[in-house]
């Protein structure tokens, strides 16, 4: 039987770990939603405002407001994936963990670029291709922080460290995630400060997980050449 991870597991252990650390992590999850709305939000608004009468300056608005969410995804990333990978191993967690990761910024602004335009062709020629890229190459940022890959490096290593389990991945990405959101939604909305931290916890978890199967697969291929998996 092929060896995978457990997502009734995950799911527990990172519910567990948030609820021993909740306070932690509802000003965790608070600090990620200011800081991704600060900027983006007061340009949002007026760009609705001059929607209809201003067509060039909407959208010269909207493109400003996509890069500085893409250039504030690159600068908070390194931070949620190293306090993500401390909880969901057993570690100590502060906000201090926010600092001192600008060495990461600029190869993950470069890899999610790649990453943007290779879901992008795969959406172009068909919904399942652009799932399959999303699937495969989602911890490009978790090999870049925890391995100090550089990008290329780290979308190549994602590829083969999902290799077998694009379906539980499928699964994980687009019903266990998006219910364990819109149940907290549906618990007055408090309870997104609850399921935020439990998703980045999951991720981290699934991504030790396949990194330690894909390590023992190739344990096994170097030990034992002549098996066919």
């Amino acid at each position: 039987m092929k060896k995978t991870f457990n997502l009734r597991e995950i799911f527990w252990s990172s519910f567990s770990k948030v609820k021993q650390k909740l306070l932690f992590f509802v000003g965790f999850t608070l600090f990620i939603i200011f800081v991704s709305l600060f900027v983006t939000l007061p340009l949002n608004i007026y760009s609705e405002s001059i929607k209809d009468t201003n067509l060039f300056g909407y959208t010269i608005i909207i493109l400003i407001s996509f890069l500085l969410s893409f250039l504030i995804s690159a600068i908070i990333s390194p931070g949620i994936v190293t306090i993500s990978l401390k909880a969901s191993r057993g570690e100590s967690v502060s906000f201090n963990d926010f600092l001192g990761k600008t060495k990461y910024v600029v190869r993950i602004m470069v890899a999610n670029v790649i990453y943007f335009i290779l879901i992008t062709i795969g959406f172009l020629l068909l919904i399942v291709p652009g799932l399959f890229v999303l699937i495969r190459l989602q911890f490009i940022p978790y090999l870049i922080v925890d391995k100090n890959m550089g990008a290329i490096e780290a979308i190549k290593e994602s590829y083969q460290i999902t290799k077998g389990n694009t379906l539980k991945l499928f699964v994980l990405n687009l019903i266990v995630v998006p219910a364990l959101v819109i149940l907290g939604f549906l618990l007055l909305v408090v309870g997104v400060l609850f399921a935020i931290p439990m998703v980045y916890l999951m991720y981290a978890m699934v991504y030790d997980k396949l990194q330690q199967l894909y390590f023992d697969k190739k344990l096994i291929d170097k030990t034992n050449p002549n098996i066919v998996n």
